[in-house]
């Protein structure tokens, strides 16, 4: 993505934005771990093999390219309810809804995603992939990137 410098992306919880910086189209989250939260983004988003939950950001990161996104993070907090409770702010007041990724302009999608329990099917699927994913890592040269995108 754009200009994200991941070593100083923090590690705490927050509320960030992703924006296509040719469309301004913007999606809006929270997280417990903004950094990993961002790297789960960035390797389902350049996937082939993994799905990520919002089709249309998926779409246009295809068609756009990563370099036209921006990671940016709106605000570290200090639990993740305070995340969440602000991320639901922002969508439900964003002044232009054609302009949000977001699928649930409520944000009831969001906090329902965030309380889902898997089954044991979907956990042994998530197992699989990091099983090849980190295959793939440790066959990789040094001077390739760490990232399952390609797997």
């Amino acid at each position: 993505m754009g200009r994200t410098r991941y070593n100083h992306t923090p590690r705490s919880p927050g509320i960030y934005y992703i924006v296509n910086t040719k469309t301004l189209k913007t999606y809006i989250g929270s997280t417990a771990n903004i950094y990993d939260r961002f790297m789960v983004h960035k390797t389902k988003l350049s996937s082939d093999v993994y799905e990520h939950g919002n089709p249309e950001l998926k779409a246009d990161w295809k068609f756009y390219g990563s370099n036209a996104f921006e990671f940016i993070v709106i605000k570290e907090c200090d639990s993740v309810e305070e995340a969440n409770a602000g991320e639901l702010e922002l969508i439900r007041n964003y002044p232009n809804k054609d302009f949000l990724y977001n699928l649930d302009h409520t944000g009831k999608t969001s906090e329902a995603r965030k309380n889902r329990e898997f089954t044991p099917e979907h956990k042994a699927k998530i197992s699989e992939g990091l099983k090849v994913c980190w295959a793939k890592r440790r066959q990789a040269s040094v001077d390739e990137p760490l990232t399952c995108a390609s797997v």
